[in-house]
């Protein structure tokens, strides 16, 4: 028998990102000011990322089986918007990462490595403007409707390539944007 794990791999991942994406979006001042909700975010956000990147690479062992199939189409656009969502949801991880860095102090000890520390000590202001701009508002915002955007379309697609395209109203809308 030829077990599949892709779906098992990819479901958990899109829940900590849902997940995420829904304490981002949660704006409520009482919560959003407690001291630990910075890395409690942070920390659903990364393990949905790093996850995520399993998921992607259990995906891309599979798309060869489609490849010159008539749902070869549909499995490559669907492994375009999980990538996609991925490296949305990426991007703000390491946006969180430097923060992370730079409450802690964990930047100082990296400063005292040779290679690492010369060019981190030169790019760490940059990196530190990047972040909070990331982090800050309207761009936070923006970025998690664009990864929750990508990962519903990617999970659209999914349905339609294991149930068919006509499986539920959300699915057939996604599926007939494209094909």
């Amino acid at each position: 028998m030829n077990i599949d794990p892709h779906p098992f791999l990819v479901h958990f991942p899109i829940a900590l990102l849902f997940v995420y994406g829904a304490l981002e979006l949660l704006r409520w001042k009482k919560i959003f000011d407690l001291p630990y909700w910075f890395y409690v975010k942070g920390f659903i956000l990364f393990f949905g990322v790093a996850g995520g990147a399993v998921a992607l690479q259990s995906g891309d062992f599979l798309e060869h089986v489609y490849d010159g199939t008539p749902l070869g189409p549909l499995v490559l656009l669907h492994s375009l918007w999980g990538t996609a969502a991925i490296y949305i949801f990426a991007a703000l991880a390491a946006a969180y990462i430097v923060k992370w860095m730079n409450i802690s102090g964990w930047h100082n000890r990296l400063f005292s490595y040779p290679v690492i520390g010369g060019v981190l000590r030169y790019a760490w202001p940059f990196l530190c403007g990047l972040s909070a701009r990331m982090l800050d508002f309207p761009w936070i915002i923006l970025a998690v409707l664009a990864g929750l955007t990508a990962l519903s379309f990617a999970g659209a697609l999914g349905g339609a390539i294991v149930y068919g395209p006509d499986v539920d109203p959300f699915v057939y809308f996604i599926y007939h944007l494209f094909f």
